[in-house]
């Protein structure tokens, strides 16, 4: 009996030790942003779906409606990160401005043809 008390006394202490970790990550945060053309003639007016949570960030670019690339974005501590992804126009890299939630993105081919902003909406 004395052995099972002090094990719920372990895992009690274990759940209340856990319980202010798990309250302290901050609820994934929505938005979405839409793309215009900066440089060259790839086309614009696309949307990007944005859930960011403790960093990470996962970005779905839709055109016309049509889910198009899925990837994610590793955040620095100060909000700011970028990744590669293959677009369709080819293989582009995204930038995001540093901060959290609605900001400033920019992303371009890397061949340099074709330059895009990002607008949170």
């Amino acid at each position: 009996m004395k052995a099972r008390g002090r094990r719920c006394g372990v895992i009690i202490g274990l759940f209340c030790a856990y319980v202010p970790l798990a309250a302290a990550q901050p609820a994934p945060t929505q938005w979405s942003s839409t793309e215009k053309i900066t440089k060259g003639n790839c086309g614009e007016g696309a949307i990007a779906n944005v859930v960011e949570s403790a960093g990470s960030m996962n970005i779905k670019i839709f055109i016309d409606g049509k889910q198009v690339v899925d990837f994610h974005v590793p955040l620095a501590p100060d909000g700011s990160g970028n990744a590669e992804f293959q677009g369709a126009t080819g293989l582009n890299i995204m930038e995001v401005a540093a901060g959290t939630g609605k900001r400033p993105m920019k992303n371009a081919r890397l061949d340099g043809a074709c330059l895009w902003s990002w607008s949170p909406k």
